[in-house]
Order: C-alpha cells, then sequence, then structure tokens
C-alpha cells in the first residue's frame, strides 16, 4: 500500500513536467543472515509478484541493484538479489522494467566477490536496459556513500563511461543534503572536474 502511495504521489508529481516520471525502487530480498543461493529465485519471483499489484500507469519503473551489506534501520543487512550484473539484465530484460545502475553499490558487489576490476564489465552488461545512475564514493564492501573522491572507486573512468548517454545522474553523498545541500554541490563540483579536458601544460 504505500508504494502504491508513492506512485500515485509520483504521477501528480510528474503531470507538472514533460515525459513520465522515473520511479526507482529497491528490490528487497534482504535479511539479517545470508541465505542459500537456491533461495534467490523465490526472492526474485516475490519481488515481481508484488510488483504486478501496482499500477504503473504514467510511470517509467526501474529497479535499482543492491549492495552485499546495506545498512537499514541503525543495522547491517546481507542482501541477496539484484548485485550480479547478469541477474540485474535478465530480470530487467524478462519483467520489461528499466534499471537504476547504483556504481557504489556495483563496487562494493565486485570487492565482496574480490574482483573490483569487473566494475567496467558490470556497466557493459546493464547498458541495454539503464536509465538513470546514482553515483557516489565507496570503500571495502560495505563503505558506501562516500564523498566523490574520497573513496578509492575509479570515478572518473566510471563518470567519463556514463556521461555521453545523456540519462539522469545524482549523487547520493551521505547527508549530502545537509547545510543547504553542501555535499551534493561538492560532488557535483568534484564530478564537473572530472569531465573536463585534459589541457596541455
Amino acid at each position: 500500500e504505500f508504494y502504491k502511495r508513492a506512485f500515485d504521489v509520483a504521477r501528480e508529481w510528474g503531470s507538472h513536467f514533460r515525459g513520465d516520471p522515473k520511479v526507482i525502487m529497491h528490490p528487497g530480498g534482504w535479511s539479517s543472515e545470508p541465505i542459500n543461493k537456491f533461495q534467490k529465485p523465490n526472492l526474485y519471483d516475490a519481488f515481481a509478484n508484488s510488483i504486478q499489484e501496482i499500477n504503473m500507469t504514467g510511470v517509467d519503473f526501474l529497479v535499482e541493484n543492491m549492495p552485499p551489506n546495506p545498512f537499514f534501520y541503525g543495522g547491517q543487512w546481507y542482501c541477496s538479489i539484484f548485485m550480479d550484473p547478469r541477474e540485474c539484465l535478465d530480470y530487467c530484460v524478462g519483467n520489461g522494467w528499466g534499471f537504476c545502475w547504483d556504481a557504489c553499490h556495483a563496487w562494493l558487489w565486485c570487492n565482496s566477490i574480490k574482483m573490483p576490476e569487473k566494475i567496467f564489465d558490470y556497466f557493459r552488461k546493464i547498458r541495454p536496459v539503464l536509465a538513470h545512475v546514482h553515483i557516489s564514493d565507496a570503500t571495502g564492501v560495505s563503505g558506501e556513500g562516500i564523498q566523490i573522491g574520497e573513496g578509492e572507486m575509479p570515478l572518473k573512468e566510471i563518470i567519463r563511461l556514463v556521461a555521453p548517454l545523456q540519462i539522469g545522474v545524482v549523487p547520493e553523498v551521505w547527508y549530502g543534503h545537509k547545510d543547504d545541500l553542501k555535499g551534493f554541490k561538492l560532488a557535483w563540483k568534484r564530478l564537473d572536474a572530472m569531465l573536463a579536458k585534459e589541457t596541455v601544460s
């Protein structure tokens, strides 16, 4: 019922702009303990069944990829679905959903499988369904929402892959909304600098 109301609000707000409003949803599938991999299909199915109960008319629905060990409600959890890029692509294509790529979440997942270099393969795999991007810096497998340039991600290379696509990009730095959006403004400044053309000295 909460999400049904959220979609109604999105349609109302969207009526003041051109095009259908995007609604981005976390897919659930998180638990206090790791689950058996054979349980994953049931979690994907449960999410798909829940979404079928929501009126999608006039809305561009996007599902977001998740990190392996997020913090919800003041505690650390385990995510089980929408982390692997192939699974993200397959379920989005199969259900007709768009995709919101959280680059920070993708980096944390790549670190969790001890293959951080796979971040670029991740992007290429989900590119066919990509419609929106969330970006911040990150460290390890659970350090998310770090200010741009203060973590360990290859953000310059990532943002240069994303920039030509002409889709929405939003920085998601921790407490970026505080002090008159100070954190978000700094994030944009640093992202803009990464996109600046190289100068010859």
